[in-house]
């Protein structure tokens, strides 16, 4: 049987086996005898109550038509008779990757009971134990609606195009943060040593534009300056290059030439930090001197930086994953792959801005002097808009709520359908068996099943408005920020807008197609209901008429 999440693979096992022993229970309780004997009181009494005459022939033809639909649900849509076998359970999964050459492609793949590569297999003792040798069944209706209703939404879902998936990529960007806590430290000893003086000497500078390279004029160069990996301050001489470290760098050996004026050289037997030096902070940012002739970035605290935050939240172990979308969506987002990583570690500065913030400051807002009137506003600068760099909407907490529904949709899905499964007899039993209820209940099944169409189309939907709204970006290192400030682009605002959109399509639209589809079950329940009893009608008033006529000749030959 056909399934259409990795977790309904077990659910529906799980629904299935229920459902059998639910019947069982019924069939040896003979409850299932009782809308049969309702059926035969109800004819009578109707046809007690009728205004007309209904000869024996005729109300046996009543309860023929009565009985064989109820006989016909019952051993069709009721009792089990088809094997649902766990290993030939399956799920035809259609993804959307990155293929080696930079391609997107559609790959389908399938997952069966017990081989999904998920956790859910962890579960599969519990299973067995579960099953103990018996292999749940279905009725033959079901059993064939189940896979026409899974045929139709598989179908509809492969029609979908395939793109890039921004939201799993913003989400994964969105657990982008700094998990050396050595690495942490060195990074606010890097803001007090290097960048806050920095940011200090450019304003007691009072530079006016003109006074700027070509690229940093009209503006960029305060966008530029908000982060400690800025290029103006890396390039520009009388910055980076002349300040250096105050106290100790473990990933820098002591170098005479170099730190004899800070400090005298460090025994020979000494290690880590105290075996360190006070590099320049260019050299402590990239990782070698601004003159150096033979530049090697591996000490880099940028490049540390970069390694440790791509370490776990950006795998690139799939063509799906999180690193894989990022790097098909940075190539074409970024002039450089330099650029790329830039804003990868400004967005892992958001989640740590806080933690920096009580370092530099202690939650005061006055400095005093120039370097309230600098590092103050410069670092609000610096809160407002490395806080917004988290790729999906001004706080990245959204991005995770989002994928967090898309993760839980399918769940919902499955345990609303193993609910359905499992009231399934009841449910009929209670309608008397009624061909009416079964039409409804079809479509009702049908309804949630379609869902995982709806979801897969709200996914869609969710990056195709995604990847318009940021198609116009400029191919900058400041495109995250250019597309995600409601305050100076307002593109923010816009991208909120499509997450709410979002959920609204995860959530109320499966509820209104299902409402829907509801209404026309009943509706069509209502039609055979009418055409079943104006039948009735027609079999009575023949027996009726019959014995009108039975009355005549017997009237007639006494008269005679």
């Amino acid at each position: 049987m056909p399934v259409g999440s990795t977790i309904e693979l077990y659910t529906t096992v799980l629904g299935w086996l229920l459902y059998s022993a639910i019947w069982d229970v019924l069939a040896n309780t003979g409850l299932i005898l009782i809308p049969f004997i309702a059926a035969v009181l109800k004819v009578l009494l109707d046809t007690r109550d009728s205004a007309q005459e209904i000869e024996a022939d005729g109300l046996i033809r009543i309860l023929e038509t009565r009985i064989y639909i109820m006989l016909f649900v019952v051993f069709f849509a009721v009792q089990p008779q088809v094997n649902v076998n766990p290993a030939e359970t399956t799920y035809s999964q259609y993804r959307c990757g990155v293929t080696a050459s930079g391609s997107l492609s559609k790959t389908l793949s399938e997952l069966s009971y017990g081989s999904t590569n998920s956790t859910l297999d962890d579960s599969m003792p519990t299973f067995s134990v579960m099953l103990d040798a018996r292999i749940p069944q279905s009725p033959l209706w079901w059993y064939l609606v189940t896979k026409l209703n899974h045929a139709i939404t598989q179908a509809a879902r492969q029609e979908l195009p395939c793109q890039a998936d921004l939201r799993t990529m913003g989400a994964g960007l969105s657990k982008l943060n700094i998990p050396d806590k050595s690495l942490k430290d060195e990074l606010k000893d890097f803001f007090k040593d290097c960048w806050q003086p920095a940011v200090n000497q450019f304003r007691a500078e009072q530079l006016t534009d003109d006074d700027l390279p070509e690229a940093y004029k009209d503006g960029v160069v305060y966008d530029d300056i908000t982060w400690p990996g800025s290029k103006y301050f890396t390039s520009q001489s009388g910055y980076y290059d002349t300040l250096r470290a105050n106290s100790r760098v473990a990933a820098f050996p002591y170098s005479p030439s170099r730190d004899s004026s800070k400090a005298p050289e460090p025994p020979s037997n000494s290690v880590g930090v105290d075996a360190g030096g006070f590099p320049t902070c260019h050299e402590w940012w990239v990782g070698h001197s601004s003159t150096s002739t033979s530049p090697n970035t591996e000490y880099g605290l940028r490049e540390r930086l970069l390694e440790n935050i791509k370490q776990d939240a950006l795998p690139n172990d799939a063509e799906d994953s999180a690193g894989s979308w990022w790097n098909f969506w940075a190539e074409d987002k970024f002039a450089t792959a330099s650029d790329a990583d830039d804003a990868l570690i400004k967005t892992a500065l958001n989640a740590e801005s806080s933690d920096i913030e009580l370092e530099l400051t202690n939650r005061s807002t006055e400095y005093g002097g120039a370097l309230g009137s600098a590092a103050d506003q410069t670092f609000r600068g610096f809160r407002s808009l490395i806080g917004s760099a988290g790729l999906l909407i001004s706080g990245a907490t959204k991005a995770v709520e989002v994928e967090m529904v898309r993760q839980v949709a399918p769940m919902v899905q499955s345990m609303v359908l193993l609910i359905f499964t499992v009231g399934l007899p009841l449910f009929l039993l209670l309608s008397s068996y009624s061909l009416p209820s079964l039409v409804a209940l079809s479509l009702l099944q049908f309804s949630i099943i379609f869902w995982g169409f709806l979801f897969s189309l709200a996914a869609w939907l969710d990056n195709f408005l995604l990847s318009g709204l940021w198609s116009s970006a400029d191919q900058n290192a400041n495109v995250l920020m250019d597309t995600l400030i409601p305050n100076t682009s307002g593109i923010g605002t816009q991208v909120l807008a499509i997450t709410w959109v979002t959920w609204l399509l995860y959530t109320l639209a499966p509820l209104a197609f299902t409402y829907g589809l509801g209404v026309a079950g009943v509706r069509a329940g209502e039609k055979i209901t009418q055409v079943m009893g104006s039948e009735s009608g027609a079999i009575g008033g023949a027996g009726g008429k019959g014995v009108g006529v039975a009355k005549q000749i017997v009237t007639k030959g006494k008269s005679k």
